[in-house]
């Protein structure tokens, strides 16, 4: 069993690949469980927390083989776009080995859509042209509770165009924020390319965004990938 780990920011994600090529999702528990079916781990680290570095003891005591996966200048013939490599995102990196994987030849718009929200941009011959990070729907709420206290969240929303209550307006604020970058990308890659790029989406608000990108009826192709960056992870 090839195991795939992907440590971010907020959490660490678990993946292993069926023999029908579908990602399945595993625990820490199940891990440690049946960690003699495993032959290789592959994993990405933006930050190593405690349980990240014990299982990497225990497949050590195993004599599992282990990848760490950083970001590099070329990659599968992807091309960084950043000068200083090593200073890109390594989730940033693989959501883009594997948008590219799913969508060979294509220009993308790689949305990964979490803690902060990235936006990256893979033309069709492969080069990667840079991107944004904008703080994502959680973190932006919060900064604006936190500055003003007057202001809260209430996860009993109702769903508005514009909140009628300060916790709606708040949520819908910030969401329309997201989805407006994730248009604003979209015509700027046209202006700057003259033609339209393709839109793939990750992220534990990937859903959200896409529900409002649906009501605005954005004319650009767009999908949602939950396991994009382990698509990227096993490209390796």
């Amino acid at each position: 069993m090839r195991l795939l780990i992907d440590c971010g920011n907020t959490a660490i994600k678990y993946r292993t690949v069926n023999s029908e090529g579908s990602f399945v999702q595993l625990s820490y528990e199940q891990i440690v469980k049946n960690v003699s079916q495993i032959s290789q781990v592959v994993y990405s680290s933006v930050a190593k927390p405690p349980e990240l570095q014990s299982l990497l003891e225990i497949f050590t005591k195993h004599s599992i083989p282990c990848k760490t996966v950083t970001t590099e200048p070329t990659s599968f013939g992807i091309v960084c776009g950043y000068p200083k490599y090593q200073n890109l995102g390594v989730d940033r990196w693989l959501a883009i080995i594997g948008a590219n994987w799913l969508a060979p030849d294509e220009d993308l718009i790689v949305v990964d859509a979490g803690t902060a929200m990235t936006v990256d941009i893979l033309t069709y011959d492969r080069v990667h042209k840079g991107g944004w990070i904008i703080p994502g729907l959680r973190l932006m709420q919060e900064s604006i509770i936190v500055k003003a206290p007057g202001v809260f969240s209430d996860s009993r929303l109702t769903a508005e165009v514009f909140g009628s209550d300060t916790p709606t307006a708040l949520y819908e604020g910030c969401l329309n924020s997201l989805v407006g970058a994730v248009k604003n990308a979209a015509m700027s890659f046209e202006a700057q390319f003259s033609r339209k790029a393709k839109i793939m989406l990750t992220g534990g608000d990937a859903d959200v965004i896409v529900q409002k990108l649906n009501e605005q009826r954005l004319t650009e192709s767009y999908s949602i990938h939950p396991n994009l960056v382990f698509h990227g992870l096993n490209r390796y």
